[in-house]
């Protein structure tokens, strides 16, 4: 299926009814519609462009190349959404995003579509971009609950080992928190891609000539390899940064980044901790209580 320069331009001429629509009602909102609408177009041609490059130029060394790029980016934009140190944490996120990525990728590629060569422009860019992306949020939710839980709740920590606990015992409650907390995320992104993502993508898998029934199949693995890549991601990040985080004493250094340690450091840095830094921690065990 090919869309015509003419159609494209048709298609276009649609965005004539939310220009109406704000500047009839005076919404105040041109400009921010202007400017969202700028960012999508800058991103997608940047994108474009760069798969348009990779499809020219078929080599494996730059599409294998290009997996790793979407992997640090989801690196980096995951220890910025959950308010962390990118320095202290850059290389435990993306050492486990990598891993895991690549590993749920290649095995999606390679045993379950069946791809004679898994590093094909046309399947390998897709999904490893959209394993990338999609472990950003519940990543994110459960890192800063973990590293705030271990911050602000140290009391626990530090008694489990003034007991004779070891380490790994010491943390093991704050990790099974972060794995509740990841759980939240994922369950709205599941419900998203029933109700919302689900239509579009077989819709669009349809019409390039996908079968129904193959559709049907791609939209439940879809969700089945986010949930490992995600789950597997976390296990390894919190895993290798148990090497990175903790001092010789087993004590945790400082983690989060500017705005969050001012936040705790305010006359009200109690409360405010217990009201927003911990608001989902505490909610994440409510239904059991």
């Amino acid at each position: 299926m090919e869309i015509s320069l003419l159609g494209f331009v048709l298609g276009l001429l649609l965005l004539i009814i939310p220009f109406y629509v704000v500047y009839v009602l005076n919404l105040h909102q041109m400009q921010r519609l202007l400017k969202a609408i700028g960012v999508m177009l800058v991103s997608v041609m940047l994108t474009g462009g760069g798969v348009y490059l990779l499809l020219k130029w078929n080599s494996v060394m730059l599409t294998v190349f290009s997996g790793i790029v979407m992997a640090l980016f989801s690196s980096l934009f995951t220890i910025k959404k959950a308010r962390l140190k990118v320095g202290k944490l850059f290389f435990p996120v993306a050492s486990g995003t990598l891993l895991s990525v690549f590993f749920v990728g290649i095995y999606v590629l390679f045993l379950v579509l069946g791809l004679s060569n898994p590093f094909d422009v046309r399947f390998f860019v897709p999904v490893l971009g959209l394993l990338a992306g999609c472990t950003i949020s519940a990543n994110a939710h459960a890192m800063h609950i973990y590293y705030m839980g271990l911050y602000h709740h140290h009391q626990l920590y530090d008694y489990i080992l003034g007991n004779g606990g070891t380490h790994s015992e010491a943390t093991n409650y704050f990790v099974r928190r972060a794995f509740q907390a990841a759980m939240i995320p994922i369950m709205r992104q599941m419900s998203g891609i029933v109700l919302c993502n689900a239509p579009v993508l077989m819709l669009a898998l349809v019409m390039s000539g996908v079968g129904v029934a193959t559709a049907m199949a791609l939209q439940i693995l879809l969700f089945v390899m986010v949930l490992a890549t995600s789950f597997a991601s976390l296990f390894l990040t919190l895993l290798i940064g148990r090497k990175y985080n903790f001092n010789a004493y087993h004590n945790l250094r400082p983690m989060a980044d500017t705005a969050t340690r001012l936040a705790a450091s305010s006359p009200v840095s109690e409360t405010s901790a217990n009201l927003s830094e911990f608001r989902h921690t505490d909610s994440v065990n409510r239904p059991q209580e």
